[in-house]
């Protein structure tokens, strides 16, 4: 494994009130990264209950957003009154 999978993997240690998700999303996973990392500044190290849970919020808004797009973008597909011919020839002209 290495160097960065290694720290990329890692569980931040916290305080005992901090409940990291088994599967962060992107804004979380920052939050996990900051914690504790000598490359932060003191300040930013500390992770506060408060951040985490706006940060869950902001990715299950992102997640949301995305899976209707893609329900979206599905459905559209599906409607098309006629299938879509792909033209595979290649010309080289």
């Amino acid at each position: 494994m290495s160097l960065w999978d290694s720290w990329m993997s890692r569980k931040p240690r916290t305080h005992a009130r901090i409940q990291w998700s088994g599967n962060p999303g992107c804004v979380e996973r920052c939050l996990q990264i900051r914690c504790n990392n000598p490359l932060y500044p003191a300040a930013r190290r500390r992770i506060e209950q408060r951040e985490l849970l706006a940060a869950r919020k902001r990715d299950d808004e992102e997640r949301e957003a995305f899976q209707a797009k893609m329900a979206s973008l599905a459905e559209e597909i599906v409607s098309f009154s006629q299938p879509m011919a792909l033209d595979m020839s290649m010309d080289a002209e």
